[in-house]
């Protein structure tokens, strides 16, 4: 069991967790499950860069090669797959009510 990759997943899972929470109350539940799913895809495209991050940045945790790549694989196949499921024609009308709201609460603060 290799300690610092267990606490980069526990970080970044709770990092997942809170952004998608601060989205999540920010931007108000509209009331469909598909929002839901594009706020956690925003959250899930947060945090694969920061992963990434933290593998760069401390280098001296994270000493195993091969893991450290399968894990920039990773996170670069989840930022995609985030990205490419916001952009998708099914989440498009509820993206519309979000990007509404989102003016909605800039205009009135």
């Amino acid at each position: 069991m290799n300690a610092p990759y267990i606490r980069l997943g526990i970080m970044l899972t709770l990092g997942v967790l809170f952004m998608f929470l601060v989205l999540y109350v920010t931007l108000g539940p509209p009331g469909g499950p598909d929002v839901t799913v594009g706020v956690a895809c925003i959250a899930l495209m947060m945090a694969a860069p920061m992963g990434v991050l933290m593998l760069l940045f401390m280098p001296h945790l994270f000493r195993r090669f091969g893991a450290n790549l399968a894990l920039y694989a990773a996170f670069t196949l989840v930022f995609l797959g985030a990205w490419a499921e916001i952009r998708s024609h099914v989440l498009a009308d509820d993206q519309a009510v979000l990007h509404g709201r989102i003016a909605d609460r800039f205009a009135g603060s």
